[in-house]
């Protein structure tokens, strides 16, 4: 990677900004990790988790701070920016191709190697940030159908598949077809990903997943 373009880089994964003082420049990236830890209850500087309690706004408004759906929905964001940006260094270039970004951040950064644990975050993620839900298409285009648990809860487990196959039915109210997803694992998670990116781009472990350089970063991740 050549050293000016990685310089930015490595800016824009700082958790402290502006990378350019003088002209107010912000990583985008770093915005999006920011909000998704202000929505998920965490420190915006270090990620850590605070447990905030919930409060008469947040109940009045259907928010429940601090597990909004926007708090999960900028960390799954987040993990397919990475993704789409990042790749190591030391992988076969076909290895890499075809891969979504959600996909090779779990895989790659992650070390998730079960697909049982990366399909249902992708799915997740697609039914979020596509229609704000809990459920897949009844046939998605690719992968199987899915519909969704939240839990909260503190467990090292990060997917729970669902007993039975879910079959796309949408009157099917079912628990035993729903996946559950364990939050706070997910997000630990990520934000270990955070720190495995950042790490492997200063020890040039990484290469950069673009075509134009620096007007590439400049144009697409970050704002004055």
């Amino acid at each position: 990677m050549d050293k000016k373009v990685k310089e930015i880089a490595i800016k824009l994964l700082d958790i402290n900004q502006p990378m350019e003082v003088n002209s107010g420049r912000h990583s985008c990236i770093i915005i999006l990790l920011k909000s998704a830890r202000y929505g998920s209850g965490r420190d915006l500087l270090t990620g850590e988790y605070k447990e905030p309690g919930y409060n008469m706004d947040g109940f009045e408004e259907g928010l429940f701070y601090p597990h909004k759906f926007s708090g999960l929905i900028s960390y799954l964001i987040f993990l397919e920016q990475i993704g789409s940006l990042f790749k190591n260094a030391s992988v076969a270039e076909n290895i890499e191709i075809g891969k979504e970004g959600i996909d090779r951040a779990l895989l790659y950064f992650g070390g998730i190697d079960d697909a049982e644990i990366r399909n249902p975050i992708i799915a997740l993620r697609n039914s979020m940030a596509h229609r704000f839900g809990l459920a897949t298409q009844k046939k998605p285009k690719s992968g199987k159908p899915y519909k969704f648990t939240l839990e909260y809860y503190d467990t090292a487990k990060i997917i729970t598949p669902s007993i039975k196959k879910w079959d796309g039915v949408f009157s099917d109210k079912n628990e035993d077809t729903n996946t559950t997803v364990h939050i706070l694992a997910l997000v630990n998670l990520i934000e270990r990903i955070y720190e495995e990116v950042k790490s492997k781009l200063e020890n040039d472990q990484l290469d950069l997943d673009i075509d134009d350089g620096r007007n590439e970063l400049y144009a697409r991740y970050t704002i004055v």
